[in-house]
């Protein structure tokens, strides 16, 4: 089936509280912070399709895609 799901991503990175809280009959998994929030505003701000990022998360992650590409092809891939 063609489904149309207008997906949309906020990504932030930091130091975050995660854990299950709640009492003993019911519990939830829950991630808490200044990260987290602010990922959470960049996603309600991102248009469907699109990828909001802090710039230290996006160069983090095009330094992991520059060093997956130099271990797969070797240096200058």
């Amino acid at each position: 089936a063609d489904l149309d799901l207008p997906l949309r991503a906020g990504i932030n990175r930091g130091h975050v509280f995660m854990g299950d809280l709640g009492s003993s009959t019911r519990r939830s998994f829950t991630v808490m912070g200044d990260a987290v929030n602010l990922a959470a505003r960049l996603c309600s701000s991102a248009d469907p399709g699109q990828v909001l990022t802090v710039p230290a998360s996006h160069a983090a992650a095009m330094q992991a895609l520059r060093d997956l590409v130099n271990d797969y092809f070797g240096e200058g891939g």
